[in-house]
């Protein structure tokens, strides 16, 4: 993929366990709109020292996507809305990383090229990024982050 779109959800949950510079080391473009920097820097919380150094990091573009016709659900928040009408602006070439079911749900039924935190590190794991994925994931949950172990082991079972 060409460009890579990140959601607030994978932002936040890789700052919780200071792993934000997986995204640079994985991919070569990343975008993030506006309303994604401004809904991860909205409250303070733990990782918000985290977030504040990466969005001043150089290989984080700020994006905006172009108006766009395509409704999505209203149940949607700004930052997903933006960043499926980013990724939409040249489809073929985008990889959005998004967590939330429901966005995720909307993305994909438009087409789009959807992974969400857990492949992603899956994806670093295998790639040696990280020692171990399952930890990651354990570590995301015991900071506050709602993710499944269960969609870690889905993906591995599809691989083997």
């Amino acid at each position: 993929m060409a460009r890579v779109i990140i959601d607030t959800g994978p932002l936040i949950a890789l700052a919780k366990v200071d792993q934000t510079e997986l995204f640079h080391k994985l991919f070569d473009e990343i975008c993030i709109t506006a309303s994604v920097k401004a809904e991860c820097m909205v409250k303070p919380c733990a990782e918000h020292e985290v977030l504040a150094d990466l969005m001043q990091k150089t290989w984080l573009n700020l994006c905006s996507p172009v108006t766009c016709d395509q409704l999505l659900s209203l149940s949607l928040g700004r930052g997903e809305q933006d960043s499926i009408h980013l990724t939409l602006e040249d489809a073929s070439n985008s990889l959005l990383i998004m967590d939330d079911f429901l966005a995720r749900k909307q993305a994909l039924r438009l087409g789009l090229h959807v992974i969400g935190t857990v492949r992603l590190l899956d994806i670093a794991e295998q790639r040696g990024l990280i020692r171990s994925a399952e930890s990651m994931v354990l570590e995301m949950r015991d900071h506050g982050y709602r993710i499944s172990m269960a969609i870690l082991e889905h993906i591995r079972s599809e691989r083997d």
